[in-house]
């Protein structure tokens, strides 16, 4: 079993604006179909957990984090997604 040592400082406001239920997102979802500017995208990306190349989580949505831990199914490869997850870029 992998196991994290440390304090990881959470944002006061994660609610993604204009979407206040959202716990994931695509960064060219809402650039493109929402006109986004580089702003408020950077804002996603200082904020909110890098999941993938676009895709970003929320970082108090637990059900996502537990999910992507639970699918690896080895106690080894649960470290690396634990450090990825909370990794903010």
């Amino acid at each position: 079993m992998a196991y994290f040592e440390g304090t990881v400082t959470m944002p006061k406001n994660t609610v993604l604006p204009g979407f206040p239920n959202a716990i994931t997102c695509s960064l060219h979802i809402l650039k493109h179909k929402y006109f986004w500017t580089d702003q408020k995208l950077q804002w996603v990306r200082d904020n909110w957990i890098r999941m993938d190349e676009d895709q970003y989580a929320r970082p108090d949505s637990k059900p996502v984090l537990t999910e992507e831990l639970n699918s690896s199914g080895e106690d080894d490869k649960d470290e690396p997604l634990l450090k990825k997850a909370l990794c903010r870029k």
